[in-house]
Order: C-alpha cells, then structure tokens, then sequence
C-alpha cells in the first residue's frame, strides 16, 4: 500500500513538473511568434519571470502591452508575472500584475483604479533577474544584420536673398550586435538634395556617417552607462563616455557625460582627421512630471567649441511621440561675450511602427524621425555631437512611471 502511495506522489510531481515546462516552453514559443527576441521564462508555482527584447515594435509601451496580453493568454489566471523588459539583453524595467487582472483590465471588466494598485513598474530588476539571467535565451538578438535607411533633413535660414536652404539625404546604416550589450553601427550618407553650404562642401559629397562601436552596461543601483569608439556627427570622432542613475524616486534621475574628440571631415580629395584634442563633458539632472507626462532636463558643462554654459529642455511626452523646447547660454571668453541660443525637437513614430522580425537579414525603416531646430544663426556654440542615428527622447526612454501612465492610458490598444 505505501509503495502504491509513493508511486501515485512521484506521478503526481513529474506530471506537474512536466506541466509547469510545457507552460514555460508554450510561453516563449509564443512570445518568439510576436517578434520578440532574448526571451527568457521560468515558472515556480504560481510565479512566472519572463524576459524580452523588442525589436519589433517602435514604441516600448506597445511591445510591453502586447507582451503582456500574449503572456497572460496562455499563463495561469493566478499567475503573478514578473515581466523584464531588455534592451541589448541588459535589464532596464520590470512590470509584474497578477495575468487575471491584467486580463480583466484589457477588457473592460476592472476600473483602472483597480489596476492601477495591482500593477507596478520600476527599475528594480535584480530579483527578477537573478532567476532568469543564467538560462539561455530563446531566439537571441546577437548576429543579426538590420539595414536601417535613415532619412536626414537639415534647413538654414542665414542668406538675406533665400529664405531657407535645404539639404535632405537618405543614410543606410547596418546595425549589429555581436554580444550582450554591444553594438556596431556603419553609415553611409547618400545625398539627395543640398542648396546648404553652412554644413559643408561635404554636402554634396557620398560620405561616412556614423561608424560607432557601443557598449552599454549596467551596473546596481541602477546605473545605466555607456562607452562609445567611432565617427560621429557633427564632424567628430574620437571617444565617449556616460553614465545615468534614476534615483528611488523615479522622477529624479542625474548623469555625466565626457568626451574626447577630434574633427573628421570628408572632402573630395579625402577623409581628414584632426588630432583628439577637444575635451567635452557635462552634468545632467532631469525630472519627470507624471501627472502630464512632461519632461525637464538641465545640462551644464563644455560644449565642443570649448564654451562653458548650460541647457534647459522641456518635453511634453504624447504617446510615442516627444516634442519639446530648449534654450542654452554658453561664454567663451569675456571679449567676445555670451551665446545665447532656444529651439524645439521632436521624435515622431515612423509608420507602420511595427518592423520585420526574426531574419538574419532585416530590411527596415526607423523606429523614430528626430529633428531639432537651432534658433541661433552661428550654427557653432551651444553644440554636441551624438553617439548613434537613433539617439531621441522617444526611443529609448524607461521611466517606469511614464510606461506605466500609457500602460494605463492605451489599454484597447492592440497589436
């Protein structure tokens, strides 16, 4: 009898076992079926963590919602999901909300004051993490050629005899990571259209654009940083240098950037280099207002003309879209005075906002059009360059808070 009752046990738990891996294996073949990358899944009980990297979507609150829907699908109802969301298979936030009541939320059958207590979101991804970051990831995103055709758009109103000069170029980049946290970018510039001799004779000419090796990193705290080797824009090259930290309180975040770069200018007769002579750093603080979405940033440091001074950047948060203003005032030196300068950005979705997924060979257009408008007429001073083609303030934005208010906000949104 007591043998019978050991066997029928031991049954019992390889048959739960066995269920619990089925489970985790359907959740991840179905999470690679959507188009997400680095997957990662581990259940224990009632308790699921799952890991995922979009590249598919242009908005991460997109690729969150739908990874969420997908998971709560096929998890069980009284399943607590732990849900890590990756960018270059590093950590950047964790959602967990029970599957049940993120079910009941996409379909009306909860208030969003019930979800809004029973779902979080923040940067503390060292529990999560720790239980999944050992186990090979599903579908990886290493080794995978993106072609990416970049539009680039540049207007100058200096000339009293035109109002604007344009210069408009089409600039494919092949984008591939090698391992985690890496990437190599490769540009080149195909102008289309240029009547704008501000940016130089280089203009008119098929160029280099960006040539960047990356790494980003993190380390606890949280600190995201990142270190950048290439050709930039702005005709520099050399070396780069950040590091960010959102504090407790994921309205406040502070970082520091240092670069140190020479100038890189093609022309028809060759490629140019100066010597890495010019030292740029920076100090940042931002601040995030979740009740509109709105976004305040202070800078001060030297800029690349060797001036010292400082930026305020107000950003309004629509969605997936940003759009924002600025103002900046450096000094050079006591003769030759201040240099003031304001303007307004933005980063709009690129349509359809979905991209292929899965090949080894991608084919696609960006996530985001960025654009910034310079209000001064020196086109000198207050200026940085940036460190890949795809640096906005849509992108790669995190704040647990912002993705949680559109979490909320969009919940008929459907893939």
């Amino acid at each position: 009898m007591k043998k019978r009752i050991v066997t029928i046990l031991l049954i019992i738990g390889f048959a739960s076992i066995a269920h619990s891996q089925a489970s985790s294996g359907q959740l991840g073949d179905k999470l690679i079926d959507v188009g997400f990358e680095n997957i990662r899944v581990y259940s224990a009980g009632d308790e699921y963590t799952i890991s995922f990297e979009n590249n598919i979507y242009a908005w991460n609150v997109r690729a969150l919602a739908t990874a969420l829907d997908t998971i709560s699908k096929y998890a069980p109802e009284n399943a607590r999901l732990n849900v890590v969301q990756l960018r270059f298979d590093i950590p950047q936030i964790v959602t967990k909300v029970d599957a049940g009541a993120w079910k009941k939320f996409r379909y009306d059958t909860v208030v969003g004051g019930a979800i809004d207590s029973a779902i979080t979101v923040s940067y503390k991804t060292k529990n999560s993490w720790d239980r999944i970051k050992d186990s090979k990831p599903m579908q990886r995103n290493t080794v995978k050629f993106d072609f990416v055709f970049y539009p680039q758009f540049y207007l100058t109103n200096l000339p009293f005899g035109t109002i604007y000069e344009v210069q408009f170029n089409i600039a494919p980049a092949l984008e591939v990571s090698f391992w985690k946290g890496m990437l190599l970018t490769a540009q080149v510039i195909f102008p289309i259209y240029s009547n704008c001799m501000v940016y130089g004779e280089e203009g008119k000419l098929i160029r280099p654009g960006f040539i960047v090796l990356s790494q980003d990193f993190r380390l606890g705290g949280p600190w995201f940083g990142n270190v950048s080797i290439g050709n930039f824009n702005f005709h520099r090259y050399g070396i780069d240098a950040s590091i960010r930290h959102p504090f407790k309180n994921p309205r406040w975040d502070i970082g520091f950037n240092a670069g140190l770069t020479g100038s890189s200018v093609y022309r028809e007769n060759g490629w140019e280099f100066g010597a890495l002579n010019t030292v740029t750093f920076s100090v940042s603080a931002g601040y995030f207002l979740p009740r509109f979405n709105l976004r305040f940033d202070v800078k001060a440091g030297r800029f690349l003309q060797g001036d010292y001074g400082g930026r305020f950047d107000l950003t309004r948060m629509f969605g997936g879209t940003s759009i924002g203003f600025y103002a900046a005032y450096t000094v050079l030196n006591d003769s030759e005075g201040a240099h003031p300068n304001a303007g307004f950005h933005f980063a709009i979705p690129f349509l359809p906002g979905k991209r292929l997924k899965h090949k080894t060979f991608r084919v696609n257009v960006p996530r985001y059009f960025d654009w910034e408008y310079n209000g001064a007429t020196d086109f000198v001073y207050n200026r940085y360059y940036e460190r890949r083609p795809n640096e906005n303030r849509s992108e790669h934005y995190f704040n647990p808070l912002y993705i949680k208010n559109e979490l909320l906000e969009n919940r008929h949104y459907r893939k």
